[in-house]
């Protein structure tokens, strides 16, 4: 027993005496013990930032000088292992230490930058959560352990379109290539790039050509287009090339430039197009096939095309140029799951496998957030690493993150500082990262943050739902956001802040994370109509009228937000202030008493089992349905509402209206007329009005839409049938061929 205790006593008095021996000395006492050096231009700036940051920690400048005990970046590969140097990527770097020398390697200034920013994390405890969340250890005596790491990064290009990543000092600690701006809107993305996406009609501008070039357009349903261009025709090639020569005089310097299809389906189905489609099984074969004849007359640069949407699918015969980049864009897949355990033939994964069988030069635009609703709870945090895995498989050598480039949105801070870690590396531990984040921003309180992390990942992995990028958060009213989960999720935050103990940052931080679970809860509980849950209640009187907590809720969320963000609820429009003036006129509005409520309807047609609000009797239950046409709406598609209303008796009527939906980019139109008959008996009618929208084909802004025939005098009727007219095909303009849909919330009597 006592060589046991003597042993242990050696074990722990060497392992002391080898970590001091071990240990190097930057700074004892107010004393540097060390040297920082640069033989290599390229390290210059970053022998400034290793010695201000040790300065910052130690109060202490390192000299800049070669010394026996010195920090040195150098370009000599001597020193390095063989073959080790040239494996080395763009902005990686290698660190060894040999005696009281830490020998710094890299290839450019970047990678030099990052060797310093690697050395502050991983030996000096230092980090840099978001914007204004830095972590910088104070002490007097700084050491370090021997540093021996090459890193180099899973993808030669990182645009982290999140958040604090536009922030240059974020950008430059996580290594990624980010422009700094003060605004996004218009994906200035690197320095690098000439033009972005979407740049077809930029191009070849249908203000300018398509009135008096319409062949260069796309052909739909036998009518030119100015949606997207025709690739077959040799003149839009001659323009494109022309337009982009006066584009490149601008910015000389830019390797990769975009000539890429529109962000629409309208993509030509012109004999010729459609004979090159066909053949390569894909639209993506005239896309190709064009963008390498532009690439011809490129031959220094880069010309890059999307793969996105109808021409996600590689094509059969035709191969991109080596100076072709194809934008491969994952936005239809599910985020619930990693994209590898799709195993279809048409899905994402399918199509990756392709695209790298035919070319290595593939950057993925993946997509991380939800852009219908930026505040909406999103769990993807744990598919991230493994998509990115997937991507770095098959050989995708460039990455874009794209989610919402301002802050306070869904968790955008820890989003951003995943995806910045696991863009350099996505085998690091996801656990880990989100462990080392909620601890550091969130203070004691963050592991309830993570336990709400882990929770709702598992709810909504057990409801077996897609989680997908525009879906409102009624979609998951009956799983990882059931009333139920929600109040677990509040009751978490509610123990972190009460872990906080009165500190107001922390606090603060919770706060803005728990704006999503009250979004969230507004959204929902509006989608569950007569339940304890519902948004509204009786009040003394009868009255359905909005809860207090939720106009409390509303105020909060909004007044919050408008100080801190998001500036929008949605990628592209609702304000604060819109919001809450659209939810508190559906507090006044969302539900209105009338005759014909309870009231029993036939339909000659049934609505679409995809849309039936909440069964037959939805349109006559008083709820008023809002944008989101998921719920609370019943559609037809390419059918006319037909529907007789029993009033049970007859009755004394003076009007009926109806709620209608436009939202042309999913093919809901306006009806075309709506036309009222009344009858005694049910079975002989007699019309009333009819109500005539000859601007129903056109272009509709999206709206909720009310329609209302008013009568004269009062009719005495015991049954109304309502007619209401679908448009039918979608019109030309809208590019496609197809049927269109017709949705009402409700059939109003009075």
């Amino acid at each position: 027993m006592k060589n046991v205790v003597f042993f242990l006593f050696f074990l722990v008095v060497f392992s002391a005496f080898a970590e001091k021996r071990d240990s190097l000395v930057l700074v004892k006492n107010g004393k540097s013990l060390f040297s920082v050096y640069s033989a290599t231009n390229d390290a210059d700036n970053a022998v400034v930032l290793f010695q201000a940051f040790i300065e910052s920690i130690t109060g202490v400048l390192l000299p800049n000088e070669n010394s026996n005990s010195c920090v040195l970046f150098t370009a000599d590969k001597s020193f390095f292992s063989a073959g080790q140097c040239d494996s080395l990527g763009k902005d990686g770097f290698i660190i060894n230490t040999k005696g009281k020398t830490v020998r710094i390697y890299s290839e450019n200034g970047p990678g030099f930058n990052n060797a310093v920013y690697w050395i502050l994390e991983h030996s000096l405890n230092c980090r840099l959560y978001a914007p204004g969340a830095m972590v910088i250890p104070r002490t007097k005596v700084l050491k370090i352990a021997p540093v021996n790491t090459f890193q180099n990064p899973a993808f030669s290009f990182r645009v982290n379109y999140n958040g604090g990543a536009f922030n240059k000092d974020y950008t430059a600690w996580h290594g990624l290539h980010n422009v700094p701006q003060n605004t996004t809107k218009n994906f200035e993305i690197s320095d690098n790039w000439g033009l972005w996406v979407h740049t077809l009609t930029r191009l070849v501008s249908p203000e300018k050509y398509f009135s008096s070039h319409p062949e260069y357009y796309a052909l739909r349903n036998g009518v030119r287009v100015p949606d997207q261009v025709c690739l077959s025709n040799p003149d839009v090639l001659i323009v494109v090339i022309t337009s982009l020569k006066e584009e490149m005089a601008k910015k000389p310097d830019a390797k990769y430039w975009s000539v890429s299809q529109m962000d629409n389906f309208s993509y030509c189905q012109c004999d010729k197009c459609r004979a090159i489609d066909e053949a390569n099984h894909s639209p993506s074969g005239s896309v190709i096939e064009f963008v390498n004849k532009v690439a011809e007359a490129f031959p220094d640069k880069i010309i890059s095309t999307l793969a996105y949407q109808y021409s996600r699918k590689a094509p059969s015969e035709v191969k991109p140029r080596s100076n072709v980049n194809i934008m491969l864009c994952s936005i239809e897949c599910d985020r619930n799951r990693p994209i590898a355990a799709d195993l279809s033939d048409d899905g994402f994964r399918s199509d990756l496998e392709s695209w790298g069988k035919l070319t290595e030069n593939i950057l993925v635009w993946d997509y991380v957030i939800n852009f219908s609703n930026i505040l909406g709870p999103f769990p993807n945090l744990y598919v991230l690493k493994f998509n990115l895995q997937l991507f770095q498989e098959n050989h995708v050598n460039m990455i874009f993150g794209q989610g919402w480039p301002n802050p306070a949105g869904e968790f955008t801070e820890l989003r951003c500082y995943l995806l910045s870690k696991l863009m350099w590396n996505p085998e690091l531990s996801t656990d880990s990262l989100i462990h080392d984040f909620c601890t550091g921003y969130y203070g004691p309180g963050g592991k309830y943050v993570e336990e709400y992390i882990r929770l709702s990942t598992q709810k909504l992995q057990e409801s077996g739902r897609a989680l997908t990028l525009y879906e409102p958060m009624s979609a998951h009213a009956q799983g990882f956001l059931s009333p139920e989960n929600i109040r677990g999720y509040f009751g978490l935050f509610d123990k972190a802040i009460e872990t906080s103990a009165g500190n107001s940052l922390y606090e603060h931080r919770l706060e803005i994370a728990m704006q999503s679970l009250r979004y969230a809860w507004l959204e929902v509980a509006q989608s569950l109509p007569f339940t304890p849950d519902w948004i509204f209640e009786r009040n003394e009187k009868g009255v359905w009228v909005a809860k207090p907590e939720f106009v409390s809720m509303l105020n909060e969320l909004c007044d919050m937000a408008i100080c801190y963000g998001p500036v929008l609820f949605h990628e592209t429009r609702n304000t604060p202030e819109d919001y809450r003036k659209k939810m508190l006129d559906y507090f006044e509005n969302g539900y209105g008493s009338h005759l014909a409520i309870g009231k029993k309807i036939t339909f000659k047609t049934p609505c679409s089992p995809k849309y039936a609000a909440n069964g037959t009797g939805s349109l006559l239950d008083g709820v008023c349905g809002t944008e989101n046409y998921f719920v609370l709406w019943q559609g037809w598609n390419g059918e006319d509402v037909d529907a007789v209303i029993d009033m049970d008796s007859v009755q004394d009527l003076r009007s009926v209206e109806i709620h209608a939906l436009a939202v042309p980019l999913s093919w809901i139109f306006p009806p075309e007329s709506m036309s009222i008959f009344l009858s005694d008996d049910g079975t002989d009618f007699w019309e009333t009005g009819t109500i005539s929208n000859p601007t129903a084909r056109e272009k509709p802004e999206k709206a909720i839409l009310s329609y209302r025939t008013e009568f004269e005098k009062p009719q005495r009727a015991r049954y109304i049938r309502v007619v209401v007219k679908n448009i039918g095909k979608l019109p030309p303009w809208r590019g496609v061929d197809g049927d269109a849909w017709l949705f009402l919330d409700e059939i109003i009597v009075h």
